[in-house]
């Protein structure tokens, strides 16, 4: 009789090193298939929804006439008041409209664009490296329309004069002659 050779260690070991090999990969298949975001805390923005509710606030303030007092709002050397979009300490309807509507859910930058260049009003945190959204709404200013300032008592914006009687502006009167005076586009970023 003749020794049996041992064979079957080698078949055995083989075997295993087969069955990690699936059960790993399957491991790995399973795990990008799983969102750990609710565990790990960080968020995802859905950004069809988000984008409907800042065009939403945005409807709102152009009806309230919060966009064209944001736009008028200067201070002494005709920028845009720095308070005119904060929601604390608001000085315009329109920081009192993101505060019941933004704030609470999303951060936030507002810009109001003039020829092809943005002016950043209110708050102006750093963009963040996750996904934003962006809505705009243009407004159409016309020569007599007021320019506002802040009203120290109160500390409110209040009107203080005419486009077409104020003196230096960030807004500049892109139709001279005629009583338009500007078309300006407010742009807010969200995330």
């Amino acid at each position: 009789m003749q020794p049996m050779e041992h064979n079957r260690g080698q078949a055995y070991a083989l075997e295993g090193i087969i069955g990690a090999i699936i059960v790993v990969s399957a491991l790995v298949l399973g795990l990008q298939a799983v969102d750990i975001a609710p565990w790990t805390g960080s968020q995802t923005l859905d950004s069809s929804e988000t984008r409907t509710e800042v065009a939403d606030m945005l409807a709102v303030a152009e009806d309230a006439g919060a966009l064209q007092e944001a736009v008028t709002c200067v201070d002494d050397d005709g920028d845009p008041h720095p308070d005119v979009a904060a929601t604390e300490d608001n000085v315009s309807e329109l920081g009192a409209i993101l505060n019941r509507t933004l704030e609470s859910q999303y951060s936030y930058r507002i810009a109001v664009g003039v020829d092809g260049t943005e002016t950043q009003i209110g708050p102006t945190p750093s963009l963040p490296n996750t996904d934003t959204v962006t809505a705009s709404r243009t407004v159409v200013l016309s020569d007599t329309d007021p320019v506002y300032e802040v009203d120290p008592q109160s500390e409110q914006c209040r009107p203080a004069g005419t486009l077409e009687d104020a003196g230096d502006l960030y807004i500049d009167d892109q139709h001279g002659d005629e009583s338009l005076y500007a078309v300006v586009r407010i742009r807010v970023i969200a995330w």
